[in-house]
């Protein structure tokens, strides 16, 4: 029996893996920060803005930023 694919799916570059020590970590901290946060009375765009401006500084002190496959 043929299978027939849809065009519109493709497949993923590579498999998912699950999150390391060090991710869930960060998740965590980052998650009940934004609750401390807004416990405290900040408006959640407030909170929003803390974290994306903490995320921003994270990713520069690492060094890395997410990259574009070649040829995308």
């Amino acid at each position: 029996m043929q299978q027939l694919r849809s065009s519109c799916v493709e497949s993923s570059p590579s498999p998912r893996h699950p999150l390391t020590g060090g991710e869930v970590v960060v998740v965590t901290v980052v998650v009940v920060v934004a609750a401390v946060l807004t416990a405290l009375g900040l408006s959640a765009v407030t909170v929003v803005e803390v974290l994306a401006g903490a995320g921003l500084v994270g990713v520069r002190l690492v060094g890395r930023t997410p990259c574009a496959e070649p040829g995308l």
